[in-house]
């Protein structure tokens, strides 16, 4: 059986998807010790997508969402490779773009019955006075597609409309695009990985993320926090929250049909109460560090090869792949 794992040079994109070369290469270390042959493939035009047809792998590995040309235009992967019939990883397109659009997703589930945040959008010089702003403040500013805390700082918590106008001209002129506003949440932070399994079982690592606290007295998930990991990751002890959060990002990736894996964000309001805030669908898998796999640890004691095992596993079911290659007989724990 063959695999190739597909990224392109994301440094510099918005949405980095599984993380760098390092990242990928993490992966295929991991699944040539499950016994796979497998190729990383970093791919910057259509025509490399092309190559990687011609040789009609078994599978595809999507390590990143789309890829992006000179001019900026954008080759979504999971369309490409499912129009080929070649078998991925990950989301398909429809569930994809609730990951790249916070507000489409947010719409789509608030709709279904569950909780998010009030919102609006804004550009720079939509609103004149304060009294016109759809929301009251204290208002949160964030980037519509932007993952990895891009454009998120000690500046995105608004409580006056000269902070509000500011912190919107400074991410539009960043961004190029509309500006989510946000009614704050005070409360804790936490992220749910999601893994299917063959069966389409889903299991869930829920963990809370304490950022550290910001010369304005607050935690803020934020660019700089991720860089420099500075945030703590803890476990969630408390039963009763903990399936809270489990039932709410099972809730979320089961309305959304997501699919194979994913990591669903959650933040409390100060009483406690849990908002979904968005779903990221190619979630970063670099060694140590990143949350989904952190996650896993922290909850389940697993180890980054099982981990990877495991995101392997749905996809590998739908490959038809003969028993005495299957995934579930080997023994990464």
């Amino acid at each position: 059986m063959s695999i190739e794992i597909i990224t392109t040079p994301n440094e510099g994109l918005k949405e980095t998807g599984f993380g760098g070369v390092n990242a990928c290469n993490s992966i295929k270390r991991v699944i040539q010790e499950l016994g796979y042959t497998v190729n990383l493939n970093i791919c910057e035009t259509k025509s490399d997508l092309d190559r990687v047809v011609q040789r009609q792998p078994d599978l595809v590995i999507l390590g990143v969402k789309y890829l992006q040309d000179k001019a900026q235009k954008q080759l979504w992967l999971a369309d490409y490779f499912e129009k080929r019939g070649i078998p991925f990883t990950g989301s398909t397109p429809k569930a994809l773009n609730f990951d790249s659009n916070k507000i489409s997703a947010k719409i789509f589930l608030r709709n279904q019955g569950v909780q998010t945040a009030e919102f609006f959008t804004a550009i720079p010089d939509q609103y004149a006075h304060e009294n016109e702003l759809p929301l009251p403040m204290p208002l949160f500013l964030k980037p519509l597609s932007a993952a990895n805390g891009n454009g998120v700082d000690e500046d995105s918590f608004v409580n006056d409309f000269d902070g509000f106008t500011r912190k919107v001209a400074s991410l539009f002129s960043k961004f190029n695009h509309s500006i989510m506003a946000e009614a704050f949440l005070g409360g804790r932070e936490f992220t749910v990985s999601v893994i299917e399994n063959g069966s389409g079982e889903l299991l869930t690592a829920p963990i809370e993320i304490v950022p550290p606290i910001l010369p304005n007295g607050l935690r803020i998930l934020g660019e700089e926090v991720k860089k420099a990991d500075s945030e703590t990751l803890k476990r969630v002890n408390d039963m009763e929250l903990k399936a809270s959060l489990s039932n709410l990002a099972i809730d979320v990736f089961a309305k959304l049909e997501a699919r194979d894996f994913g990591r669903v964000d959650i933040k409390s309001t100060a009483d406690g109460h849990l908002h979904f805030l968005e779903i990221n669908l190619v979630p970063g898998l670099t060694e140590g560090t990143s949350y989904f796999p952190r996650a896993f640890e922290i909850e389940h004691e697993y180890k980054y090869p099982h981990v990877v095992k495991m995101v392997l596993e749905n996809a590998l079911s739908r490959c038809n792949i003969p028993p005495n290659k299957s995934v579930y007989h080997m023994n990464i724990i």
